[in-house]
């Protein structure tokens, strides 16, 4: 799952709206069921042992850490994507879409580098760096989803 906190502000703010109204449907009442504590839906190894509640951490050197597993998983699933769109095109689409994706990559490298430029080399950067081609991957993964899955 991908970090929510890293997400832009606009898809935190819906998201903030989604659970609150989905938190204002009536439930109908089930028998009562020990609870067992689950773990955090977000979490990350340390490599020395222990995990990493991806969700409630504040510190730069694990919110780094976790906006590179986010980063990961988002181009593994847009890798995906990008197979199945090209098997759905016709010949002379694949060349567009191929044209047309790869400017898209080079334009998200290019706008979350400059994103990053005001701050000066460390975590910091690195961390808006990895947050904003985390963020962009998941919007260009659900253009293309759209695209693949019409409603």
């Amino acid at each position: 799952m991908l970090n929510a906190t890293l997400l832009h502000p606009a898809r935190r703010w819906v998201t903030a709206a989604l659970i609150a109204g989905a938190m204002s449907i009536p439930t109908i009442a089930a028998p009562a069921v020990a609870a067992e504590p689950t773990p955090p839906a977000h979490t990350l190894q340390k490599p020395g042992g222990g995990t990493i509640d991806c969700d409630a951490t504040d510190q730069d050197n694990e919110l780094l850490a976790c906006a590179r597993k986010d980063l990961e998983a988002g181009q593994k699933r847009l890798d995906v994507l990008v197979k199945e769109t090209m098997a759905s095109l016709p010949p002379e689409g694949k060349t567009t879409f191929e044209a047309a994706h790869k400017a898209w990559v080079a334009y998200r490298d290019a706008d979350c580098r400059w994103n990053a430029y005001d701050i000066e080399t460390g975590r910091s950067s690195d961390l808006i760096l990895m947050s904003c081609l985390a963020d962009l991957t998941i919007s260009r993964m659900e253009e293309l989803e759209a695209g693949i899955n019409p409603q």
